[in-house]
């Protein structure tokens, strides 16, 4: 890219390209004095990881079509992202936003492969050059070489005391994000702070470069920019405390960052709960029966000093090495945002929630329609929710990094109740009451006291003319980061989770089998107990794909495995026979919600991979966790 242009939609994003057009972007930050900290380090740790390309495959593959009508450009799109795209396409052909139109439909998954625009702009020239509707969709082949995940290498150089606490890092990321920039302008930033990890420490030091490199361009993948990060903080805390010789579960109890700390870019850790996940994640795999963690007698690992440990590995009958591990991860979500809603009591006392977000599969769509049942006081089954459309629903920051029920959430709620403030000053009129006298049950307003006393709300609308009543709310997730001062937040909320694994390695082939997982996330509180336990079902099957099975592999920078032969994903038959859930909730019912869908499969790879060395002494660096990969360590 010789020419790079500095113009982009987004206010938020500050660009530095260090003099390279083959930096997509750049991010350097650092909190005191890093170098003369590692020299006052009893124990500086050196070590590099990488994490592979891997696709996103959701079910759907990506289509468009595209229209123009009296100067109006029309699409509908499988995005996650309609406003994002409405914006982007009237930059693009010089439009006002009232000229562009986006409507999306239920979509066959998204796993950020559908966050920006990608056939969009394609489609609507050639909808004009042809002035004809146009449409176009991918096939599978063609998927893989329309967006990936990042792959990455990432050294951490970590300064610890003798007996573990750690005292500083220096994180250098490197994120491979093809050849157009997508989310690559964001990664570095936030990328950065990830691979710090849910730790205290004294100062830091982070240099995080997206670089454009001649092949598939890169993007978010569930995890949003913290998968890689995890796999290279949680690694390397196993690995420091096998070198040390510390039980990992106690070396990340005596770092972990607890309410009331500061994370290192400076924010106070506010309703912060990895300890507790950690340990309900290590008591769901048996971590204490009989020894957190064993080793190959003939590992040139050092064993821990702690005696309560036990340290012991025989192979059972079938002769495979068995091991536990441990990981948590801090996952970011987008900060600041917004999400606005609107809720329309209709003539017949139904409701209709009119919002942006993107129903993919994970329920938006429920979840939004008990906020807007609760708090109009309505059957869940009498309130509908629009598909996106950018000509009617309200604007959304994105569908992507578990924000809607938090965000979305709370904007229907506020709608709600602004429509039920509408409804009963009407209804007050009509009862000879005051507002504060009447209550809402079951579709009707009742005079508190007086149940004979009440109308239903079809009542209302209809005896005073309303025809139908609209209330409007919006929900923002407050904060934003400022680099020079190191003041505000990275994150409104930190997404925490923490994942016990065990798994069974054969030692003659290398292969690994995952055979049990315990996940632990924090809720804030369960809005639906389902859904939130489907969202982590859908982390493992993500979690054993990535750890175990996906890599895109490039010979000479073609793809030589485009294709669901040749890329491996997760069958049922892959999945552990024991996984289970716990999610720790507020014991206040008005407790913040917090996302669910991405925040225990960070640190998925990273247990299955300190099980495997737990067990056979294996200390993988990258992953997926190939029998090959495996076996070479072993040997």
């Amino acid at each position: 890219h010789e020419q790079l242009g500095s113009k982009h939609t987004f206010a938020d994003i500050v660009l530095d390209r260090a003099g390279s057009p083959n930096i997509c972007n750049a991010f350097r930050w650092q909190s005191g004095d890093i170098e003369q900290a590692l020299a006052e380090a009893d124990e500086v740790f050196d070590d590099v990881f990488e994490s592979p390309i891997t696709q996103h495959v959701p079910m759907e593959p990506h289509a468009c079509i595209a229209y123009w009508d009296r100067g109006r450009l029309i699409v509908h799109a499988t995005t996650q992202t309609p406003h994002v795209v409405r914006a982007q396409l009237a930059e693009t052909f010089k439009l006002p936003l009232s000229a562009v139109r986006v409507l999306v439909p239920s979509l066959g998954g998204g796993y950020g492969a559908k966050a920006y625009p990608k056939l969009e702009p394609v489609t609507a020239a050639l909808a004009w050059k042809a002035g004809r509707p146009v449409k176009l969709a991918l096939t599978r082949a063609e998927e893989f070489h329309i967006i990936t995940a990042h792959a990455t290498r990432i050294r951490l150089r970590t300064g610890v005391t003798r007996d573990g606490r750690f005292l500083a890092r220096d994180a250098t990321v490197y994120w491979n994000t093809g050849a157009y920039a997508d989310i690559g302008v964001r990664a570095p930033k936030l990328g950065g702070f990830c691979a710090i990890g849910p730790y205290r420490f004294q100062c830091a030091r982070i240099e995080s470069i997206a670089i454009y490199t001649n092949i598939v361009p890169a993007g978010a993948l569930r995890g949003y920019m913290t998968d890689q990060g995890c796999w290279a903080h949680e690694r390397q805390t196993d690995l420091i405390a096998h070198r040390l010789g510390i039980d990992p579960l106690e070396l990340r109890l005596k770092n972990v960052l607890r309410t009331g700390d500061r994370f290192i870019s400076g924010e106070p850790m506010e309703d912060a709960h990895f300890k507790e996940l950690i340990e309900e994640a290590a008591r769901g795999i048996g971590w204490n029966e009989v020894g957190g963690w064993r080793l190959d007698p003939t590992s040139n690992l050092q064993p821990p000093r702690n005696p309560k440990s036990k340290i012991q590995n025989p192979k059972s009958t079938d002769g495979r090495l068995r091991g536990r591990g441990l990981a948590f991860a801090m996952v970011v979500t987008i900060t600041p945002s917004t999400s606005s809603a609107l809720v329309k009591l209709n003539e017949d006392g139904s409701a209709t929630a009119l919002v942006s977000t993107v129903e993919m599969g994970q329920g938006a769509r429920t979840v939004l329609s008990q906020f807007a049942a609760d708090a109009l006081a309505l059957p869940v089954e009498r309130v509908a929710i629009t598909d996106p459309d950018t000509d009617a629903t309200p604007y959304d920051t994105t569908t992507t990094a578990s924000r809607s029920t938090a965000y979305m959430g709370q904007a229907v709620k506020l709608a709600s109740q602004d429509a039920r403030a509408q409804l009963l000053r009407l209804a007050a009129d009509l009862l000879e009451v005051s507002v504060e006298d009447l209550e809402t049950r079951d579709g009707r307003v009742a005079v508190r006291g007086l149940p004979e006393r009440s109308l239903s709300y079809a009542e209302v609308i209809r005896r005073t003319g309303a025809g139908d009543i609209t209330g409007r709310g919006t929900g923002r997730a407050l904060g934003g980061w400022d680099a020079a001062t190191g003041k505000g937040r990275l994150s409104a909320q930190w997404h925490q989770g923490a994942v016990g694994a065990e798994v069974a390695v054969d030692p003659e082939t290398g292969a690994v089998e995952v055979t049990r997982l315990h996940m632990a996330g924090w809720a804030g509180r369960v809005v639906n107990p389902r859904l939130a336990s489907l969202q982590s079902d859908g982390n493992v099957t993500f979690g054993i794909g990535q750890a175990l099975l996906e890599e895109m592999v490039f010979d000479n920078g073609q793809l030589a495995n485009p294709n669901l032969a040749d890329y491996m994903i997760p069958s049922i038959k892959d999945l552990p026979d024991q996984f289970t859930t716990v999610l720790l909730e507020s014991p206040d019912p008005d407790a913040e919600v917090h996302g669910l869908g991405e925040t225990c499969l960070p640190p998925m790879a990273p247990a299955i991979a300190n099980a495997v060395q737990a067990a056979a002494g294996a200390a993988l660096q990258q992953f997926p966790l190939t029998p090959q990969r495996v076996l070479e360590q072993l040997q």
